[in-house]
């Protein structure tokens, strides 16, 4: 058996960290990362199983690019919502209107707590009432990935999308886009992204098993991501 000790957590956390920065669901990296700690697990006496998973893989091929028309003209730092679509090779260019509340955490509430809301923004193109494409605002914080909104139904030439076209902005740029809303003011906007969905990815679920000896039929599960937050081509 291996020894338990600080030096030794700190060398997984090198190599996962390290080695394998890209442990993005569905790639060669993550899978590394995996056979891994089934590897560790073992050595410290555990039964371990391991489990294939399809799962939909998803990559960022060019961009994001969010700019901002009127009132000024600016660019703003954004990241692609998870799992979101393509624009069109021009990009997607319409007005900003605000559209509600995005709940973080799956719902308005989240482990007996109310989840954090993210303001949320509609691209609606020029002659049209119907969204294209959404701007969401972290509220407390730089702009970070996360997921997207509710799946849309625009096809495009690489297939049906399985989201709008979606990213986020961070906290200061978020608040000037509710200052000049506030305000009545037109927000013009173009955003770019090329993205990738990968239906033939697969992922391994790593679980290790200690037999209990005082009570061997209670069930303790302890689960953590292996995988990081991201996707290939993501901004760093």
């Amino acid at each position: 058996m291996s020894d338990f000790s600080i030096q030794n957590l700190l060398e997984h956390t090198r190599i996962l960290s390290v080695d394998w920065p890209n442990r993005f669901m569905g790639e060669a990296q993550e899978e590394l990362a995996a056979r891994y700690i089934a590897d560790q697990l073992e050595s410290y006496g555990l039964v371990v199983h391991l489990s294939r998973v399809p799962v939909l893989g998803w990559e960022v091929e060019d961009g994001p690019f969010l700019q901002i028309l009127e009132p000024e003209r600016l660019v703003m730092e954004c990241a692609p919502c998870f799992y979101s679509g393509s624009t069109e090779s021009n990009g997607l260019s319409g007005r900003l209107e605000y559209f509600g509340e995005d709940f973080a955490g799956g719902g308005p509430v989240y482990k007996g707590e109310k989840a954090d809301t993210w303001p949320k923004y509609a691209i609606v193109p020029e002659e049209s009432q119907q969204p294209s494409g959404f701007v969401l605002a972290r509220p407390n914080g730089p702009v970070i990935a996360r997921n997207g909104p509710p799946a849309g139904s625009t096809v495009q030439a690489n297939g049906p999308l399985y989201t709008w076209p979606s990213c986020t902005v961070g906290q200061s740029d978020g608040e000037r886009i509710r200052e000049w809303t506030e305000a009545g003011e037109k927000i013009s906007v173009r955003y770019f992204a090329r993205t990738k969905l990968k239906p033939n990815c697969t992922t391994t679920i790593v679980r290790g098993e200690i037999g209990g000896a005082k009570y061997p039929d209670e069930v303790i599960i302890l689960g953590a991501h292996h995988d990081s937050m991201g996707a290939v081509g993501m901004p760093a």
